[in-house]
């Protein structure tokens, strides 16, 4: 099996790079965040488009108010010691988590604080079990993501492509050079002045450079 997992941050073309691999190379999508998706959109009843949708699709307001999180009494203490007033603090409880916050919120503050290797295992069972000619894994976030991916044989890419807008969850930073050694990484493209196509020839370069085509 040819595995290839791309890490970057929000809106960094790894959706872009993942679909080209599909397109002209046959690859099959895969997610860390597959299971995780699947349970919120039965659980909370969330559509499909929302969850596998686009950034604006993932903007969508759930049905769960951030007050009602488990560890909202966490979250609470970490936004005051950011500075947040209790006033503020107080306001957000009240709203409903985005789609998006959902995912972060239910698989990283409750799944992964319980047992950190819960999606990564459920991902690699998957795999396995299709066993997949290429894959492709677009959402690689976490640094027990990246190592399950080396343990299955596969590479990672990391984009440096990033938005202006801050990282607030741990999902969005923990590959970032400042948190993790991107040595452990079998390539960096640094796209942030690419456009598409430029984009794809780099990555054909790199899969060329491992004599996988």
């Amino acid at each position: 099996m040819k595995l290839i997992a791309i890490s970057g941050r929000k809106q960094s073309g790894k959706d872009t790079l993942g679909n080209f691999l599909i397109a002209d190379y046959g690859a099959k999508k895969y997610g860390w965040a597959d299971s995780l998706k699947r349970m919120i959109g039965d659980l909370f009843v969330v559509p499909d488009e929302w969850l596998w949708g686009t950034e604006e699709d993932k903007n969508n307001l759930t049905c769960v108010k951030w007050k009602d999180l488990p560890h909202w009494y966490v979250l609470v203490t970490e936004a005051i010691h950011r500075g947040e007033t209790e006033k503020e603090v107080e306001l957000r409880g009240d709203q409903y988590l985005t789609v998006r916050e959902l995912l972060q919120q239910f698989g990283t503050g409750i799944v992964r604080t319980m047992y950190c290797d819960a999606w990564v295992n459920a991902g690699k069972a998957r795999l396995r079990r299709e066993k997949p000619k290429f894959a492709v894994i677009i959402d690689m976030r976490f640094p027990n993501e990246l190592f399950a991916v080396k343990e299955l044989g596969g590479k990672c890419i990391r984009l440096t492509r990033k938005q202006d807008e801050p990282a607030n969850h741990e999902s969005e930073w923990s590959l970032d050079p400042d948190k993790f050694d991107w040595r452990n990484f079998d390539a960096v493209i640094d796209n942030s002045k690419m456009n598409l196509k430029e984009q794809e020839e780099a990555l054909v370069n790199v899969m060329k450079g491992w004599g996988w085509i």
